[in-house]
């Protein structure tokens, strides 16, 4: 939490520790500060840099981009749970975010996803290409998928309740009681 003295491409392995460990406010925090000047700075351009100096190596390099798979994985929860994204698994992580909007290309198809959420509630719309298992912090318990009042469960866990999704898509809205 302290230590900034990673590489653009080593914070990603930060990030995730951060995640991991259910940190996640402060790894979006340390997103928006490690990467400020790269997004805001007056040297900012549509890509992000070898190195966080601007002047060192290239201004358009992959190792950079770890956020991008941080923010997918772990915020918007999108994660293959079988080889070849055969079933997906989307389990938001909202931190101190209220809206979420991730695209994934799989080879099973692009999946495609945007959350939202305020003090009462969290509303998913939800494009997948297979089965998917979706979960919502147990606090919203009134779950609707496509406008139907859902009672099927097919798991829970201390802070989730999970349920399955055929491919297509999907509004999937959850309320407090």
């Amino acid at each position: 939490k302290t230590s900034y003295q990673s590489t653009p491409f080593m914070e990603k392995y930060a990030l995730e520790a951060l995640c991991k460990m259910g940190e996640y406010e402060t790894a979006v925090e340390r997103m928006e500060t490690r990467y400020a000047e790269m997004v805001n700075g007056e040297n900012a351009k549509s890509t992000l840099w070898e190195h966080w100096d601007f002047t060192r190596g290239t201004i358009n390099h992959g190792w950079s981009g770890g956020p991008l798979i941080i923010m997918s994985k772990y915020l918007a929860g999108i994660e293959p749970l079988k080889a070849g994204y055969e079933e997906i698994s989307i389990k938001p992580n909202f931190a101190n975010l209220n809206k979420i909007s991730s695209e994934v290309e799989t080879i099973k198809g692009r999946i495609r996803l945007e959350e939202s959420k305020n003090k009462d509630n969290i509303t998913m719309t939800i494009n997948v290409p297979v089965k998917t298992l979706v979960a919502v912090p147990k606090t919203n318990s009134n779950i609707k998928i496509d406008g139907n009042l859902s009672s099927q469960k097919e798991k829970e866990d201390e802070t989730y309740t999970y349920f399955y999704i055929e491919a297509g898509e999907h509004k999937v809205e959850a309320s407090k009681s």
